[in-house]
C-alpha cells in the first residue's frame, strides 16, 4: 500500500470514527427520521370491539406478561410472574414451550430478531439468546443507566435496536412522565441521549381536545410497548384506564383509544403480527386470553376525523 493510500484510509477511519461517535451521543433521532421518511405508511384502523379472535389460553397456564412476534406464523410469550417462554400459534390455537431460561434473574421483556431472543431481566441486563438455546449460545450485558431499571421493551426492526420505556412520577402532579431511550443491539449500547420524551398530560390534553375518552377521569401509565410493521408508530399500552396511546417515530402523539372492558378487562401487553393485526394479552384473573384486532386497510381517507389506527 502506497503512503497515499494509506493516508487515504487513515482519513477514512478517523471520519468514520467520529461519525459513530456522534450518531451514539445524538442518539438515533437523525438515522431514525431518515429512516421513517423512506417508510411507506398504510392507512388502516382497529375495531376494539369486535376482535378478529379470542384465544382463550389453557388451564392452568397464567397471562402473557409480555409478546414478541417470532415468525409469520407463531409469537413468544412470558408467563407472568415466572421466567417460562412460551410459543403461541394464533392459526392453530397451539401452545408449546419454547425454552428453559434456567437462570436466576427473573424475564421481564423480550423481543426476537435473526433467530435471536432479546431479554430483559428485573437485574438490569440484556441477554442475547440463540440457536439452541443453552448455556454456551446466552450472552449477557449490563444496562449501564440504572434509570432503566424496570423498563418496558420493543424491537425495532427497521433499525435493529431497542425501545426502552423509562417512567417517573413527579412529586408536583399526578402524571407519568417517560422517556424512550434506545439499545444498539450490533454495539451493544444505550443511547446517551433519549430518542424523545412525553408526559401522560400531554395525552390527557390530547384525549379532551379529541373527545376521545368516555369516563371522567384520566388514567395512564404505560406497561408495555410495541412498533406497528405497517405505519412505524409506537403503540402504548396502559392497564389502568385499559387504553393504548400512539406516537409517531419522533415523539408526537397523534391517536389514543380505550379498549373495551367487556374484552379486555386488564390488558397487560401488546405485539404486531407481520400483517399489521394486533394481539393484547388479557390477565384477566377466571378467563386469560390473546385477543387479535384485525387491521383495516383504509383505500383512502373520508373526513379529517381522528380514526384509532390511522
Amino acid at each position: 500500500m502506497s503512503k497515499k493510500q494509506y493516508f487515504f484510509s487513515f482519513v477514512l477511519a478517523a471520519i468514520s470514527f467520529i461519525a459513530a461517535r456522534s450518531l451514539q451521543k445524538a442518539g438515533i433521532a437523525h438515522y431514525y427520521t431518515q429512516k421513517a421518511n423512506l417508510f411507506e405508511k398504510e392507512d388502516g384502523y382497529f375495531d376494539v370491539s369486535h376482535p378478529e379472535h379470542q384465544q382463550y389460553l389453557p388451564m392452568g397456564l397464567q397471562p402473557f406478561s409480555h409478546l414478541s412476534v417470532l415468525d409469520s406464523a407463531s409469537f413468544i410469550g412470558i408467563i407472568s410472574d415466572s421466567s417460562a417462554l412460551v410459543r403461541y400459534n394464533p392459526a392453530t390455537q397451539e401452545f408449546s414451550s419454547f425454552a428453559n431460561w434456567g437462570q436466576e434473574a427473573l424475564l421481564t421483556q423480550l423481543a426476537y430478531f435473526d433467530s435471536t431472543l432479546v431479554l430483559l431481566d428485573d437485574q438490569n441486563q440484556v441477554h442475547l439468546w440463540s440457536a439452541p438455546f443453552d448455556t454456551m449460545s446466552l450472552k449477557t450485558y449490563a444496562l449501564d443507566n440504572e434509570l432503566l431499571a424496570g423498563a418496558a421493551m420493543c424491537l425495532h426492526n427497521e433499525t435493529k435496536r431497542l425501545f426502552l420505556l423509562q417512567q417517573s412520577h413527579s412529586d408536583e402532579d399526578a402524571f407519568v412522565h417517560g422517556t424512550i431511550y434506545t439499545f444498539n443491539l450490533r454495539q451493544k449500547q444505550v443511547s446517551e441521549l433519549p430518542l424523545f420524551q412525553f408526559s401522560t398530560e400531554s395525552i390527557a390534553e390530547f384525549v379532551a381536545e379529541q373527545q376521545l375518552s368516555n369516563t371522567a377521569e384520566f388514567e395512564f401509565e404505560p406497561i408495555a410497548l410495541a412498533v406497528h410493521p405497517k405505519t412505524n408508530e409506537i403503540y402504548m399500552l396502559s392497564s389502568k384506564g385499559q387504553s393504548i396511546a400512539v406516537f409517531s417515530q419522533s415523539g408526537q402523539l397523534v391517536n389514543f383509544t380505550q379498549l373495551d372492558t367487556r374484552v379486555l378487562s386488564n390488558p397487560c401487553a401488546l405485539a404486531f403480527r407481520p400483517n399489521g393485526n394486533l394481539l393484547i394479552s388479557n390477565g384477566d384473573a377466571l378467563r386469560p386470553s390473546v385477543i387479535e384486532l384485525k387491521w383495516n386497510k383504509l383505500l383512502q381517507s373520508k373526513n379529517s376525523k381522528v380514526i384509532f389506527g390511522r
